[in-house]
């Protein structure tokens, strides 16, 4: 998959002693489930994550498209935030590449504007857990 053609959060996840797939750099993903997903299986294994960037939606000027219901991606390193410090909205009527989008905001406000606007509810990057993101 090609991640800037897919619609939707981003992610890049560092570890502390591990790389995926033996080269330099990031995990990079398509959609923040798919991230959440694959650090909870890297726990699993022992792995350390240091830090999980997002796309931060409150430092980019997304659209909405495809009858409204898909978020436009957003690959340039401003774009991203440690999750720790986003405001994460779950279940909303938005999609992502993968499905449902996790949309995350640095902006409280913004989040919880989206969630008005689009349903769903804020959570905290330490509220998702493995059980939210199998559902999505």
């Amino acid at each position: 998959m090609v991640i800037e053609d897919q619609p939707g959060t981003t992610g890049q996840i560092f570890f502390e002693e591990n790389r995926p797939d033996d080269r330099d750099g990031p995990a990079w993903f398509c959609s923040g489930s798919c991230a959440y997903s694959y650090q909870f299986e890297r726990l699993d294994e022992g792995w350390s994550p240091t830090v999980t960037y997002l796309t931060d939606y409150s430092a980019v000027d997304y659209e909405l498209f495809g009858d409204g219901d898909r978020i436009s991606a957003h690959l340039s390193a401003d774009a991203y935030a440690s999750d720790t410090e986003l405001s994460l909205v779950v279940d909303s009527d938005v999609m992502g590449a993968m499905g449902t989008a996790i949309v995350p905001f640095s902006e409280p406000s913004d989040a919880a504007n989206f969630v008005e606007e689009h349903g769903g509810e804020t959570i905290t990057a330490e509220e998702v857990s493995r059980e939210l993101v199998n559902r999505m």
